[in-house]
């Protein structure tokens, strides 16, 4: 008999065995998402009294793997140390960017096979790498605008979207970058919605879209809360993170429902980031500013559920979440945090699902 699990449902090929059914299946995969979202550790504490990193951004290369994190600040002995990449979130290594650019945000490409980080700075605000080893510069003139705060890959049209202060750039290589002309917003992140063909960007009250990264609308639905990040979900939509523990979701990038969410112990706190783990069937937002709770997740973007984050191995405090990703191969979510140049990294525990059925068909 063959078993599989499709975006976060358990779904069994063949005849249930006797002493299992679907239902325990269900029960037992379900377990293992709450334990792996409730059992974290704190790892990279390669960052040293004097040489202290802010890591804001985090993704996963699934050819390499490896996640790959980008920071803000700090990093500066023996060159700008402002990338570190890692295969299983525990161990990490640090490498050397070419500039003392302050990186906010990377995405991997599968199709070109390559990192894309972008940031701000006074030279190199866009690095590239195939391996996450070794990074190329590449020179983006923003004036007078600082540079980006995120960037995103749309596989459909083959173009990184950046996005940041005044500006939004495309690029078909990473190299190559085209200014797109829009200077009225200031944007704080982006992304791609394959199933609708469009980017949506948000700045903290405004949204952004666009089918090419060319042409944009834009609308002020009047949320409620200042906006810090979106992610798509193909089967729930648009999920918007933001100030004070509010969420909001669309269909269709127009027209937006928002809820505070009071199923947090603190609720106002701020969510920083939010991305759509298919794997687990849930949207996943860390929250800065907290050491318990920060991260929560939700199978709709509208009802949350906040997770018990406190590391397991470590009695010291962690720091403020900005960046989080998933990894379908380990089973597990990477998020990372700054705070005053000390960056570390919460890693949950990992969800075995093979395991998981195997209990439900015992």
């Amino acid at each position: 008999m063959s078993k599989r699990i499709l975006d976060g449902d358990v779904a069994v090929q063949g005849d249930v065995q006797a002493g299992g059914s679907f239902g325990n299946i269900a029960s037992e995969v379900q377990a293992e998402k709450n334990a792996a979202l409730n059992s974290w550790t704190n790892h990279f504490e390669v960052n040293t009294a004097v040489d202290r990193s802010s890591w804001f951004d985090v993704c996963w290369s699934p050819l390499l793997g490896l996640f790959a994190a980008v920071a803000t600040h700090g990093g500066t002995t023996g060159g700008y140390k402002r990338v570190a990449t890692s295969p299983d979130g525990e161990n990490w290594t640090r490498y050397t960017t070419p500039t003392g650019g302050s990186y906010r945000g990377i995405c991997w490409s599968p199709e070109l096979r390559i990192f894309c980080a972008v940031g701000t700075g006074a030279n190199e605000k866009v690095i590239t790498s195939t391996n996450g080893t070794t990074w190329t510069p590449v020179t983006v003139d923003t004036s007078p605008y600082p540079g980006f705060q995120a960037v995103c890959w749309s596989p459909e049209l083959g173009i990184f979207c950046a996005v940041g202060y005044g500006t939004i750039y495309t690029s078909p290589d990473g190299s190559t970058w085209t200014d797109q002309g829009i200077t009225a917003y200031d944007w704080e992140a982006i992304c791609w919605s394959p199933e609708l063909g469009i980017f949506c960007a948000v700045t903290g009250s405004d949204i952004g879209i666009s089918s090419d990264g060319v042409n944009w609308s834009f609308s002020t639905p009047g949320f409620s809360f200042g906006i810090n990040g979106i992610a798509w979900s193909p089967k729930k939509g648009f999920c918007i993170c933001g100030n004070l523990c509010y969420f909001a979701v669309s269909a269709d990038g127009t027209s937006w429902t928002e809820r505070k969410s009071l199923e947090f112990s603190n609720t106002i706190r701020t969510f920083q980031k939010v991305v759509w783990i298919p794997e687990l069937g849930v949207f996943a937002a860390c929250a800065q500013d907290y050491t318990n709770e920060a991260v929560g997740t939700s199978p709709d973007g509208v009802y949350w559920v906040p997770h018990n984050t406190y590391p397991t191995n470590v009695a010291s405090i962690v720091y403020p979440s900005y960046g989080i990703a998933w990894s379908p191969s380990l089973g597990r979510v990477c998020v990372t945090n700054n705070e005053d140049y000390r960056g570390s990294v919460l890693l949950s525990g990992k969800a075995d699902f093979a395991a998981a059925i195997a209990r439900g068909l015992s």
